[in-house]
């Protein structure tokens, strides 16, 4: 057991003359059982036989973790099998605090004895007093938190959301987005490089390109082959981006003691079949696959089990080196290669699931940030009232919400009393390429427009749904009302997979930002 008062005790046994050399140190009478309390020890040996059973595990752990990283049992760090004090009691001074699962029962009952022998020492009788009204309180909060039923809740929202049609809400979310971002109008909305390419001709490319089993040779007639090829590459590799999800009803987590854990994608002995291949490839005999075309897969589904998000696009990494295994906290069982992963909560509104998909798509095709284009970034920035600084301004002067600790996974705050971090976390997060990208597709998708349909003032003013919903309010406090039409008519939708230079751009409209 972790928790312990005894270096308040030895402060006690420090004032003992050495000379006096008594048999038993202040110390040690103070701490030696010695009262038989009638029912409360016999509940203390009970208490002792239960934590031992539940460290039991926890004991096997830590001993494997020395072994497999070559270190003494004693020096294998307390968060291994443990669980922050500070994040069950809700009290963030505490964090650095670790339990294990058989601390718990002496924290639930303070009045308890020797675990062995169920016998009180004067010192369990004396704090035992003090503490029992206070604890008793910290014992139902901390009670409460233990027994909730975390998995069963996890499990729960996902048979709800896939009896509620959740699993065809996340595929109509990949269909529509495939068939919006593969559409010749969002590909003439393309850049090359730094460069925006126009093409006189671009609104008749759509239309016939939009036709049904269109040719290279109808486009050739027309003068258009090298865009049709363009297009055709630009579309194939857009669908095979797509086609690289795989739809789950449940993602890889799993509840290891009181934390959820994600299970890496390829275990170590994958992970290391797949390098060896792509590094001497071999002939593929029958019925085997591919081990880097499995590598490609992106799982996509339910998961954020721990509820810290409506959903959330996870790009994927190695954990293959104690080095990075140390860095990410990932126990050596679970060493291996972490893919890329679209998650949407099962706990949110099921009327939100398939938005929610929308979003973590966009950022899935765009990387976060990283396939935005230099001048797609510009644009934004020239859209938004302003600079970080002038954001915040604007956040304080509007008294709008603020991310709790700046953190998006906390949610939203009140402005009164916010911090200079709080709104500064709020208006970097609001405020980036991905976010403002990702929001305008969830605008267009709720608007029911098409690539190419211009958007007015009175199409969000008759939307009144579309003007309820938090991404709008969001979009708005970052550029406001009037830029968000310009962006929804001038920003592309995507950007492309490919610096190819074959691809063109139209921005001879009106509205034109650059």
């Amino acid at each position: 057991m972790a928790l312990d008062e005894t270096r308040f005790l030895e402060k006690i046994n420090k004032t003992v003359e050495d000379n006096q050399e008594p048999k038993e140190s202040l110390l040690e009478v103070i701490l030696k059982p010695k009262y038989e309390i009638p029912g409360l020890s016999a509940y203390s040996r009970a208490v002792g036989r239960l934590s031992e059973i539940l460290d039991a595990p926890i004991e096997k752990e830590r001993e494997q973790f020395a072994e497999r990283y070559g270190i003494s049992k004693e020096d294998v760090p307390s968060a291994v099998g443990g669980t922050s004090l500070g994040m069950i009691l809700g009290q963030p001074a505490l964090s650095s605090i670790q339990i294990t699962p058989g601390d718990i029962p002496p924290i639930l009952a303070p009045a308890s004895g020797d675990p062995e022998t169920g016998k009180y020492s004067p010192f369990d009788i004396a704090f035992s007093i003090a503490d029992i009204i206070p604890a008793t309180k910290v014992g139902k909060s901390a009670f409460k938190s233990l027994t909730k039923p975390t998995k069963k809740k996890f499990e729960k929202n996902i048979q709800k959301a896939l009896k509620k049609g959740g699993k065809e809400n996340l595929e109509a979310a990949k269909q529509w987005q495939k068939e919006w971002i593969t559409d010749p109008e969002t590909f003439v909305r393309q850049k090359k490089g730094d460069e925006l390419i126009d093409i006189p001709s671009s609104e008749k490319f759509v239309k016939l390109a939009r036709k049904p089993n269109m040719s290279r040779s109808r486009m050739k007639k027309e003068g258009l082959a090298v865009e049709w090829d363009a297009y055709v590459k630009y579309k194939d590799e857009m669908t095979e981006e797509f086609d690289r999800l795989e739809l789950h009803e449940k993602l890889p987590w799993v509840k290891k003691g009181d934390e959820w854990k994600r299970l890496p994608d390829e275990t170590m002995e994958q992970w290391r079949h797949r390098v060896k291949f792509e590094s001497d490839p071999w002939y593929l005999g029958p019925g085997e696959v591919n081990p880097s075309k499995e590598a490609e897969k992106v799982k996509y589904g339910f998961g954020l089990p721990e509820d810290e998000y409506a959903g959330v696009y996870r790009p994927g990494y190695d954990v293959t080196d104690i080095n990075e295994a140390i860095k990410r906290r990932v126990h050596p069982e679970r060493m291996g290669s972490y893919h890329e992963m679209v998650e949407v909560n099962p706990a949110i509104k099921i009327k939100n699931y398939e938005t929610t998909a929308v979003h973590e798509l966009q950022h899935f095709i765009t990387k976060g940030n990283e396939n935005i284009p230099d001048v797609v970034s510009d644009a934004i920035r020239a859209l938004r009232y302003g600079d970080m600084d002038e954001l915040a301004r604007v956040w304080k002067q509007k008294k709008l919400s603020v991310l709790k600790d700046g953190d998006p996974s906390k949610g939203l705050v009140k402005a009164k009393g916010a911090t200079a971090k709080e709104i500064k976390g709020t208006v970097e997060y609001f405020g980036k390429r991905t976010e403002i990208q990702a929001r305008l597709q969830q605008l267009r998708h709720s608007l029911g427009v098409k690539p190419g349909q211009k958007v007015t003032k009175k199409m969000l003013i008759l939307s009144t749904k579309s003007k309820r919903k938090d991404f709008y309010r969001d979009l708005v406090n970052v550029l406001g009302e009037e830029n968000v039409i310009k962006a929804l008519n001038t920003l592309p939708a995507i950007v492309p997979m490919t610096t190819e230079q074959n691809l063109f751009n139209q921005w001879d409209k009106e509205d034109n930002l650059f």
